[in-house]
């Protein structure tokens, strides 16, 4: 299953052999989240980490800032892990590097239904992002489909980050980045 309808991908200092790569996910519900875990050496290289609730909707769709500088101190998780969100990326990211996740999670897109431990396959060179099995176990499409829906029933949006003012009425009325992320 694609994960996302729109993606950008930020790989000029990847090497070619992590263009393609196939492994479990490590899901955040934010980026203070991602953030502890690194400076608490609890992301190993290789990871593929998510981090949800960072879109328009979510959050405001900050700057994984903070994130990527942390994975960049340490250059074996630099050169290896894979770093998914549908929050956005500074120019100066570097690494294997995936923002602007459509739909958003805080929006129910299927970003919002990936858990710890899923199967991913990022294809840069195909330009995609699929979950290809649950709990470290590949599976086919329609067992993929029956889970899916499972979680998908189960959802429920994310609290608001903001309770009052324009901020607020920003997070209530975002377009998705997929049109530009203005106020509706």
């Amino acid at each position: 299953m694609d994960v996302a309808e729109l993606q950008h991908y930020k790989y000029a200092a990847v090497s070619n052999q992590n263009f393609v790569k196939r492994g479990p996910a490590t899901v955040f519900e934010s980026e203070d989240a991602a953030y502890e875990a690194i400076v608490e050496n609890k992301v190993q290289p290789n990871d593929i980490i998510i981090i949800r609730n960072e879109g328009p909707r979510g959050s405001g769709m900050p700057e994984m800032f903070m994130t990527t500088e942390a994975l960049a101190s340490v250059p074996e998780l630099s050169a290896s892990v894979t770093l998914i969100t549908d929050g956005r990326y500074s120019g100066a990211t570097r690494g294997i590097c995936i923002g602007h996740v459509a739909p958003e999670a805080a929006l129910g897109g299927p970003i919002a239904l990936i858990r710890t431990g899923d199967l991913l396959l990022v294809d840069i060179p195909g330009r995609r992002l699929d979950v290809v099995g649950f709990a470290g176990k590949e599976c086919g499409p329609e067992e993929m489909a029956r889970e899916l829906e499972k979680r998908r029933s189960q959802w429920t949006p994310p609290a608001a980050a903001r309770k009052h003012g324009v901020l607020r009425r920003y997070f209530e009325r975002a377009a998705p980045v997929s049109k530009g992320a203005y106020m509706e």
